[in-house]
C-alpha cells in the first residue's frame, strides 16, 4: 500500500470486529486524540493494512457463518485450528491473516466450525 486509507477506514473496521473504542485503541495501537485527528485525513500505512486486514477477515467471517454477530465472536474466540490464537490477534500481520483466511476457507468447504 502506497497511501494511508482514509481516517474513517479505521472506525469502520473496528465498528466490523470490535465492541467499542477502548478496543481499538488497544488493537491499532492509537490513542483517541490519534484517532480523532486522523478523522478527515489518512492513516499511515501500518494501520492502514491492519484495518484492511481485519475488515477482509471479518467479511469473510460473515459469510462463512453467516452474519456479523457470527463473525464477530468468532474473531475474538481463540481457536484450536489457530494454535489457540484469535483471529483479531492473527490478522495484525499479513501472514497471520492469511492463516485465518485459509482456515475459514477450509471451515466452509467441510462444515460449521
Amino acid at each position: 500500500m502506497l497511501e494511508g486509507l482514509a481516517g474513517e477506514t479505521l472506525l469502520v473496521s473496528s465498528a466490523m470486529f470490535l465492541s467499542n473504542l477502548a478496543d481499538a485503541e488497544k488493537y491499532f495501537g492509537l490513542s483517541f486524540k490519534t484517532i480523532k485527528a486522523r478523522l478527515g485525513g489518512t492513516l499511515d500505512t501500518a494501520a492502514s493494512e491492519r484495518a484492511m486486514r481485519a475488515a477482509r477477515a471479518t467479511m469473510t467471517a460473515a459469510e462463512v457463518l453467516g452474519s456479523y454477530d457470527a463473525a464477530r465472536a468468532y474473531m475474538h474466540t481463540r481457536n484450536y485450528a489457530l494454535g489457540g490464537a484469535t483471529p483479531a490477534e492473527l490478522v495484525k500481520t499479513a501472514e497471520g491473516e492469511r492463516i485465518v483466511l485459509n482456515e475459514l476457507h477450509a471451515q466452509a468447504e467441510s462444515g460449521p466450525l
